[in-house]
């Protein structure tokens, strides 16, 4: 009997082992690369906005903005580089401070001639099929944005001539 539990808890061990090797974690760009999410807005079905996940640390998504008096879209690629731009005496420091599974956040400094003045969080969450995106800064939650996966073919987009 003893030598039986021995191993049976040995298995167990080797094949949770075993699916650790073969089931490394991913982080959230390498797990949601390529997934498209579109707004969610209950009252306005024909403003729509689409984006794409991307694996790349500098430039995480790609967007599509419906402009409905033109019956096309807006595309680009958002760049954290170029997302914040410095401003006179207003500095911008920001950093990927989560990028596991389904959690993927960034932190934002904001500085005036060096002195941080704020601190605030961008968090991507995914659960099932749905990505809420949580605004929070000096640790109160200001906004939380809801997006759902969608089945679209985002690149058959009729793209906005400038």
């Amino acid at each position: 009997m003893i030598l039986v539990l021995i191993v049976f808890f040995n298995s167990c061990s080797i094949d949770n082992d075993d699916e650790a090797i073969d089931n490394p974690t991913q982080t959230f760009l390498e797990k949601h690369e390529g997934s498209v999410w579109g707004t969610i807005d209950e009252f306005d079905e024909t403003d729509q906005g689409y984006f794409r996940i991307i694996n790349d640390l500098n430039m995480f998504y790609e967007s599509w903005n419906e402009q409905v008096d033109r019956d096309c879209f807006i595309h680009a690629f958002v760049n954290l580089k170029e997302w914040w731009v410095d401003y006179d005496e207003f500095t911008y420091d920001f950093e990927i401070s989560q990028n596991i599974e389904d959690i993927f956040q960034i932190k934002l400094e904001t500085k005036w001639y060096g002195l941080t003045i704020s601190v605030s969080y961008y968090t991507y969450r995914i659960s099932y099929d749905t990505l809420e995106i949580e605004y929070n800064t000096w640790g109160e939650t200001v906004a939380i944005y809801p997006y759902q996966r969608r089945a679209i073919d985002v690149d058959a987009l009729k793209i906005c001539d400038d």
